[in-house]
């Protein structure tokens, strides 16, 4: 049986690519439900221009996710110190993109959707009901 070197689990380069993937994992989910309000934004506002009907649109919204994740992932591999010891920086700034960025987006495009349809509905009237009265007494003709 072979025993596990754990020196390779510390290595620099190991470190780095566990911390990034971290990052990486972290920021899938928010970023994935800012993607998702994104697309309902566009397509409920801009219902009318059929780019945002197309799955065209869904593949950019869904590699804009990744891109930026990717790129927001990147202070984990070029920051100074120790490659193995996270800096209390790296967990502020991946708080501030996990949380509070993706939660500021979140509302404030479910604001803007809540606010537009309210004012579509109330544009939307309902017709007015005429109702006949139909004379059902025929001994008079």
């Amino acid at each position: 049986m072979q025993s596990i070197d754990s020196r390779r689990f510390i290595s620099s380069d190991f470190c780095l690519f566990i911390y990034y993937t971290y990052g990486t994992a972290s920021i899938q989910m928010p970023f994935a439900f800012v993607t998702f309000t994104i697309h309902r934004f566009c397509s409920i506002l801009y219902h009318n221009r059929p780019f945002f009907r197309t799955n065209k649109w869904v593949i950019i919204c869904i590699a804009g996710q990744w891109i930026i994740q990717f790129i927001v992932s990147l202070p984990f591999i070029f920051r100074s110190g120790h490659p193995c010891l996270i800096p209390p920086w790296v967990l502020i700034y991946l708080c501030g993109w996990v949380v509070v960025i993706p939660s500021f987006v979140n509302i404030a495009l479910n604001i803007r959707i809540f606010m537009y349809v309210r004012s579509s509905s109330r544009r939307v009237q309902p017709t007015h009901h005429i109702t006949t009265i139909t004379n059902l007494d025929t001994t008079e003709r």
